[in-house]
């Protein structure tokens, strides 16, 4: 019981310390993309040059509309939308030191933050006095909750403005997908667990219950919390457990409700931003822990009196096999890890790829559709900005992809700049549907490199299964329809039925 209570502690301290290492880790790559982007001249001309004085005397929405009809400000917002994709975050958007929002990568949405001013909160000010800024909030116009992380921008030595990275939950999940954890704001609110009851959750005494309601309201959109029943373990503890566990915040025993069970809690705070990572694993039976610590004991003595050498032995022995077998498991998750996916770009390898076609043309008895993409003149851009800005330009747009298709469709690299999209339950029509659109988010990317922003356009055919097909004739049929397309002009996408 003794070492069982040992090893939960021990468990818990490591997934505390492997979560808050997995947030720096991430926060650390994530803080330096407004600070990249601060150093784009198309970026910091454009806030020298816009004005917004004349904009306090409107509405929102009249401000919005002026500021949507800017084509210098459209250039902008395209520019930003480029930088929200390629960086796989939720939102980017340029505040003037007045305030107001005038460029965003939401520009195209009917409810855009274009307009609106931001000027009450703490990652613009501290932008705005020339330092980064972060702040966890709820976002006004979009509801949704995430990390806002600033920087100033600065022209001929002047701020004339900042820029605003939102790292959404979905970005954030990862860091509680194991283990019984949840990450807790500097205000004392549960932004991301493991179990989802538990979060926007206030924990006991959390700063969050006695702010006012109008600043509930600003930072969270919301004016009510309930509190997680979370509290101290009043039974009396046996001395050797004590000895284990050190009265202090960061490591104690806690029950949810009066009567539930003992927890060991692990707090690890004065992370990046003020996050606190809260661990909770469940403890064996206090309430044995006598009677089983007598029966260890009587046990571990006389296995250690009759056989204290070839104890040492097998101990030796199973330690020597763990780590064996621990090394070999880690290389086995590596290499089916490398088999099944592309280094690069992250899609499906050309093998795994054709191994799922043929599974899709095994399950009958539904629809399923072919999408070969080529990438235009990919050729021209390796021989103009380099392989590493092709390899950029391979990466970009497969994470355009995973954006832009369902979650179910399935990506795989075929050739060099060669791609396969499976889509289940879809017809020619509804495959054409997807490409174009596909297609036209391609023509608003531009893929920023160390040589400049990079755009490049895609053709695609679509093929739709058939009865009696196999995976050649598939394959054959969406390459017939890719060829037309690119024997059109390229920039394009063509179903075989229209040139069967």
């Amino acid at each position: 019981m003794l070492r069982s209570l040992v090893e939960e502690r021990d468990l818990s301290g490591r997934l505390s310390d492997n979560v808050a290492r997995n947030i720096d880790q991430d926060m650390l790559m994530v803080r330096g993309i407004p600070s990249l982007l601060a150093h784009i001249e198309q970026i910091q001309n454009g806030l020298a040059r816009v004005s917004t004085p004349s904009l306090t005397h409107l509405s929102p929405q009249a401000a919005r509309n002026r500021l949507l009809n800017d084509p210098d400000l459209e250039r902008l917002n395209q520019l930003l939308y480029s930088a929200q994709v390629y960086f796989g975050v939720a939102h980017v958007w340029l505040d003037t030191p007045d305030g107001y929002c005038v460029a965003s990568s939401d520009y195209y949405e009917r409810q855009t933050v274009i307009g609106t001013r931001h000027l009450d909160r703490d990652y613009l000010r501290a932008a705005l006095l020339g330092r980064p800024g972060q702040q966890y909030g709820v976002g006004r116009i979009s509801g949704t909750p995430g990390i806002f992380l600033s920087s100033p921008v600065y022209r001929n030595g002047d701020i004339v403005g900042a820029i605003i990275v939102k790292l959404g939950l979905v970005q954030m999940e990862h860091w509680v997908n194991t283990g019984k954890s949840f990450i807790v704001d500097p205000n004392g609110v549960i932004i991301l667990a493991n179990d989802p009851s538990f979060v926007g959750k206030a924990m006991p005494d959390a700063k969050v219950l006695s702010m006012t309601v109008w600043q509930r309201a600003d930072l969270y959109q919301r004016t009510t919390f309930a509190t997680l029943p979370l509290a101290p373990y009043r039974a009396s503890l046996p001395a050797e457990v004590k000895k284990l566990l050190p009265d202090d915040d960061h490591a104690s025993l806690v029950t949810f409700g009066p009567d539930g069970p003992p927890n060991l809690l692990k707090i690890t705070s004065a992370l990046d931003g003020g996050l606190s990572v809260y661990t909770v694993t469940p403890t064996p039976d206090l309430e044995t822990f006598q009677t089983e610590r007598r029966r260890y004991t009587f046990l571990l003595s006389a296995l250690l009196v009759s056989l204290c050498a070839l104890a040492t032995l097998l101990v030796l022995y199973l330690s020597r096999g763990r780590r064996h077998l621990a090394a070999t498991l880690a290389l086995n998750a590596t290499l089916e890890h490398e088999a099944k996916y592309d280094a690069l770009t992250g899609s499906l390898t050309r093998r795994h790829f054709l191994k799922r076609l043929r599974q899709e043309m095994a399950d009958t008895g539904h629809r399923a559709a072919l999408i070969l993409v080529d990438l235009d003149n990919f050729k021209q851009i390796n021989d103009t900005w380099g392989h590493a800005a092709g390899d950029a330009v391979l990466a970009a747009f497969v994470r355009l992809c995973c954006n832009t298709l369902r979650g179910e469709d399935i990506c795989g690299r075929i050739g060099g700049e060669e791609f396969g999209i499976i889509l289940d339950n879809s017809d020619e029509a509804v495959a054409l549907a997807a490409a174009e659109r596909l297609r036209e988010a391609v023509c608003q990317l531009s893929v920023p490199t160390a040589e400049g922003l990079i755009q490049f356009t895609i053709s695609a055919g679509v093929a739709e299964l058939v009865a009696g097909d196999d995976d050649k004739h598939w394959l054959h049929r969406a390459d017939a329809a890719l060829y037309r397309a690119k024997s059109l002009g390229r920039n394009r996408c063509v179903r075989y039925a229209d040139i069967a």
